[in-house]
């Protein structure tokens, strides 16, 4: 799962600007008891624009089901 991160409104840039639709990685993970979580973190990613290079942060999390 990859999403804009709660903090993207403030530090980051584009994006939603309802906090209600924006992630962290706790959050996403705490709804996740049942697998395995392999990786749970903000990101930076670079956006381009017209008024040059921005960044914007995400949430990721990549989960699986145990084995």
């Amino acid at each position: 799962m990859i999403g804009h991160h709660r903090d993207n409104i403030t530090r980051g840039h584009g994006g939603p600007q309802d906090p209600g639709r924006l992630y962290t990685p706790a959050a996403v993970t705490a709804e996740l008891d049942s697998l395995a979580i392999r990786r749970a973190e903000q990101v930076m990613r670079p956006v381009r624009t017209p008024e040059g290079e921005r960044t914007a942060i995400d949430t990721l999390v990549r989960a699986e089901r145990p084995a």
